[in-house]
């Protein structure tokens, strides 16, 4: 029993070495000629995502796709179901469906291979995207601790930067279609002329950043060359991180600057159309007031008109606005004389009556003339 159970451990034990020391053979078509390229696999720090490729390019899940990203000496991507089609429109944001827990163990230094993933503002446990990878054709530090790295290329480096030169669209894709036409994973000793597997090497620590994920950012992405990419261009859907073109390499910071979108060219400017100065409404003056016209003072009337023929003496009526006119002495009623009492006649006995004496007439008063009036 105990040698059943050492034997089986001793083969469990030598498959895991085999397996461990495999390679990932791809195979490039374009122009006129095939190009190939070799990476290993890191087995112990990123085991989930290994063997989700493994399992993929032996299902030949990868013949016939494209890299639809390339930027010149910096990156390439590629592993999406979408670029196999025609319509470039949404390459970029494909996959199998499925996503695969973050490994984040290695560096990104030159020829790195790492699971392509979307940011962390959509996806705050950085998980990675279940087919898409991209290839680091010289370091990229600002990536480190935010990108699971599970391979790095031993052999074909040239082949990967020249395809990384070739003309791309407004989105980065190369306009001439890359097509991988295989992949396949063989024994390292199968491959020719790949030098010996490398001694086992402890991996520098990187830090995850996985307890704080939001306050972890993207790095910058390059300038577009033509029009800005939206959101879901900028990072599609398992994309990997944008490097910058022409840029030299920078130590890492120590918070990585955030994404900045694609630069906008400005309009030309259009010739300030002058706005007319709205006229200002004339204020009417109001109209001079005439002042009223004075009441002429009353003439005083003549005295010939102050006492009329037969008339009592008229009162006087005061003067408008005149200037201290004298006031008019009060008119003296002139004298009543008393009335003569008739003689009442003697009873006469019967007989004729005798005729009455008639009263005499009491003569009318004159009028004063008018020096005595005043």
């Amino acid at each position: 029993m105990k040698k059943l159970i050492l034997t089986t451990t001793i083969l469990a034990v030598g498959a895991t070495l085999l397996r461990a020391d495999d390679v990932a053979l791809l195979t490039f078509k374009y122009g006129k000629a095939k190009h190939q390229a070799v990476f290993e696999f890191y087995e112990n720090d990123a085991p989930q995502t290994v063997a989700n490729f493994k399992k993929l390019a032996r299902k030949g899940f990868y013949n016939g796709l494209t890299v639809h990203r390339a930027f010149p000496h910096t990156l390439i991507q590629t592993g999406d179901p979408l670029s196999a089609k025609k319509d470039r429109s949404k390459i970029g944001t494909g996959g199998p469906g499925y996503t695969i827990p973050a490994e984040i163990h290695r560096k990104n230094i030159k020829g790195a291979v790492a699971a392509a993933r979307l940011p962390d503002k959509i996806n705050l446990t950085r998980l990675s995207n279940g087919s898409q990878f991209y290839v680091c054709l010289k370091p990229m530090p600002m990536y480190d601790g935010q990108y699971t790295v599970f391979g790095q290329v031993v052999s074909g480096m040239d082949t990967l930067d020249d395809i990384s030169t070739k003309a791309v669209d407004s989105n980065d894709n190369p306009i001439d279609r890359i097509v991988i036409d295989s992949v396949k994973i063989l024994p390292r000793e199968k491959v020719p002329q790949l030098p010996a597997a490398p001694a086992a090497v402890a991996p520098a620590p990187v830090k995850s950043g996985l307890a704080k994920p939001a306050s972890v950012v993207l790095a910058p992405m390059p300038p577009a060359p033509a029009k800005p990419k939206p959101w879901w261009q900028i990072w599609p859907s398992g994309g990997a991180p944008a490097p910058a073109k022409p840029a030299p390499v920078t130590p890492a910071p120590a918070k990585p600057a955030a994404v900045t979108p694609a630069p906008v060219k400005p309009a030309a400017p259009k010739p300030a159309t002058p706005k007319p100065t709205p006229a200002k409404p004339a204020v009417a003056k109001p109209a001079p007031v005439a002042p009223p016209p004075a009441t002429p003072a009353p003439k005083p009337k003549p005295w010939w008109q102050i006492l009329p023929s037969g008339g009592a003496p008229a009162p006087a009526k005061p003067a408008a606005v005149t200037p201290a006119p004298a006031k008019p002495a009060a008119a003296t009623p002139p004298p009543v004389k008393p009335a003569t009492p008739k003689p009442t006649p003697a009873k006469q006995p019967p007989g004729k009556p005798k005729p009455a004496t008639p009263a005499p007439a009491t003569p009318a008063p004159k009028p004063k003339p008018w020096w005595q009036i005043f």
